[in-house]
């Protein structure tokens, strides 16, 4: 182009790199709006230099480098600290039940009842438009779950996979089984404060699959 820019083939050429590499990047900055669940990053920056330094500037104090175990010994690298974290949650998750009590069933007749046909109303079958109508009902901004895909890309691609989330939470209701992958939870810890030391120091939020919601 520099020793010959008039020539219409190096010129087409260069328009045709330059469409596709703007689809890339706008490709690229779609996925970084959908997994960072931010409302403003759809009106700051482009996807400039300054923009991602941002982004790892942000995610910097997520990331727990050290921490102290049960004992108060420190333990570092991310694999000590994963085994850190697991331990603590899995003394929490393990912890036997507190006995239940029977249903006094005299205590719930005294109170509000449903009538015969509001009972039928919650045996009815799902359609689709109490299905597409959940889909509509979570946030576009809440963070994906394992797949990745948040509820925002069902919203967008409703023609194209509504049929095969219809099937999939009907079949779930008829038979009640799910597919593995689905059911899928991701456990992320957001740290409560800054510089945290310690496993109580994070709050622990699930993300879960949009089809997991739904069902």
């Amino acid at each position: 182009m520099h020793s010959n820019p008039r020539d219409a083939v190096l010129l087409a050429q260069e328009k045709e790199g330059k469409i596709k590499y703007l689809e890339v990047l706008k490709s690229s900055l779609t996925l970084l709006k959908q997994q960072s669940k931010q409302q403003w990053i759809n009106f700051g920056d482009k996807a400039s230099r300054l923009f991602f330094s941002k982004v790892k500037q942000r995610k910097l104090p997520n990331y727990g480098y050290a921490i102290k175990d049960g004992n108060g010994n420190r333990r570092e690298r991310f694999d000590e600290v994963a085994k850190v974290m697991a331990h603590y949650y899995y003394g929490l998750l393990r912890k036997n039940l507190t006995q239940r009590e029977e249903i006094n069933w005299e205590v719930m007749r005294s109170g509000p009842q449903l009538i015969i046909k509001q009972q039928m109303r919650l045996t009815e079958p799902f359609i689709e438009t109490g299905i597409r109508e959940a889909i509509l009902a979570i946030p576009s901004i809440k963070s994906p779950g394992p797949d990745g895909f948040s509820s925002s890309f069902f919203k967008a691609s409703w023609q194209e996979v509504g049929n095969m989330i219809c099937e999939a939470t009907q079949e779930f209701f008829t038979t009640w089984r799910m597919c593995k992958q689905w059911k899928s939870t991701r456990l992320i810890l957001i740290p409560k404060v800054q510089s945290p030391s310690a496993p109580t120091e994070f709050r622990p939020i699930s993300c879960c699959n949009v089809v997991y919601k739904v069902s």
